[in-house]
């Protein structure tokens, strides 16, 4: 998941542009459209396409009118998988298996580890990789 104003969101890009090229995974880069009035004009989509030009990009749509952050607690009620802490803070990897059930939900949590938020790989190389592998493999 991404926003503009997401510091760590744009720290974590590099992770997510080398996961797309070293491994065989279909990466989305996922969006809330409440700041989509013009999406031109979108602060996400700026900084997107000036440091990830090639991102593929999904937006949730706003179907309730409760706002972006209700709007994004109830995708991540209606995705985490049963016993997993439902955190809503963004820069999450969300991997799904073939069938299209969620697999990992990650959050800054799992990145407390490294104690440095601008470089998340080694959560990715621990929860998110392995994810992976089982699909190739």
């Amino acid at each position: 998941t991404f926003a503009g104003w997401c510091a760590p969101c744009i720290y974590h890009l590099p992770s997510v542009k080398r996961l797309e090229q070293e491994y065989d995974a279909d990466v989305y880069v996922l969006l809330m459209d409440g700041e989509f009035d013009n999406y031109r004009n979108s602060k996400s989509i700026n900084v997107l396409e000036r440091n990830y030009p090639s991102a593929k990009i999904l937006i949730i749509k706003d179907l309730d009118k409760g706002g972006r952050k209700k709007k994004y607690k109830d995708f991540l009620d209606s995705i985490t998988p049963k016993g997993q802490e439902v955190i809503t803070d963004m820069s999450k990897y969300i991997v799904l298996d073939n069938e299209g059930e969620t697999k990992i939900v990650t959050s800054y949590k799992l990145n407390l580890e490294t104690k440095d938020i601008k470089d998340d790989w080694s959560m990715v190389s621990k929860h998110v990789i392995p994810m992976l592998e089982k699909k190739i493999n």
